[in-house]
């Protein structure tokens, strides 16, 4: 339980701003209130349109496939993202509504979705059509108790989930991010492999640090030299951040393919994900969970 008031003090100078009390890293209480105002009303990454969902007759699937799906979990939330015989991309929550167990696990490639406890039946656009053994319950209505749905919107090829059904649509938090990264080359972008590090600490303490350049000199000697550090820039906007600096010198492929000519380009939309372009062909989308 938070024993003061969640009163942040931030100064709006931010040559006067200080970090914030140490009990907003460390107190359980106040994680869980972020996790409930942060985490469960913004616009999450969940995975792109190329993930893969296992084999039908041989053939490879993904969420980008009819009849097909992946699971999830947000801020310790389990999710679920399914993609139905119509091609409709939708997210539910991935608990029974019975006595709350799993809907689906892993990944795949199914035309219902069969709870793992008691066997209630789902279709992929979230209703209730089989309920085992329950047929004679007086007032049970089956329409009432489909899976929970979220909000599920795609930018090219990465997909968000927001819990909160009436929150602004992706686009408002993606702002500009379109247009200025249109240097990245999707068409072509292809998964290459999943990383997770668990990194004992608060969430915050990960995105404050991934947030400044200040550590660049030190930390990162390679990025030091191909970037003009002293005009090494943060832009701030309602929902995400943008950092960038321009390199120390371009060859013609980056020049064409990459017209603000940043080396260090990175994107962070809040809370956690961040997109990021380097110097040359590299390219990266990650995120912290919390």
């Amino acid at each position: 339980m938070v024993t003061k008031p969640l009163h942040l003090d931030v100064h709006e100078q931010i040559e006067c701003a200080q970090t914030l009390a140490s009990r907003f890293y460390t107190d359980p209480a106040i994680l869980e209130i972020e996790k409930s105002r942060i985490f469960r009303r913004t616009w999450q990454l969940v995975g792109t349109l190329s993930q893969a969902c296992g084999e039908v007759n041989g053939g490879k699937r993904t969420i980008s496939d009819p009849e097909s799906f992946f699971t999830a979990d947000v801020a310790d939330e389990p999710i679920i993202v399914v993609r139905d015989k119509q091609g409709e991309l939708r997210a539910f929550s991935n608990v029974c509504r019975h006595r709350a167990g799993p809907i689906a696990l892993g990944s795949g490639c199914k035309n219902v979705l069969r709870c793992q406890y008691h066997g209630w039946t789902y279709t992929l656009d979230g209703r209730l059509i089989g309920t085992p053994d329950v047929e004679d319950v007086e007032f049970f209505d089956r329409s009432t108790m489909g899976m929970v749905p979220f909000r599920c919107e795609t930018w090219e090829k990465f997909i968000f989930v927001n819990f909160d059904l009436k929150a602004e649509p992706l686009a408002a938090y993606l702002g500009q991010i379109p247009q200025q990264a249109r240097g990245f080359q999707f068409d072509g972008l292809q998964f290459a492999e999943r990383r997770d590090y668990v990194i004992d600490c608060n969430w915050k303490v990960y995105v404050d640090n991934y947030l400044e350049g200040y550590h660049i000199p030190i930390a990162h000697p390679g990025l030091m030299k191909e970037i003009d550090y002293a005009q090494y820039r943060t832009d701030t906007f309602r929902f995400y951040s943008q950092q960038f600096a321009p390199i120390r010198a371009m060859n013609e492929s980056d020049r064409a393919s990459f017209p603000r000519k940043d080396a260090h380009n990175l994107r962070v939309v809040f809370p956690r994900s961040h997109l990021e372009k380097k110097s040359g062909a590299h390219q990266a989308l990650g995120g912290v969970q919390r």
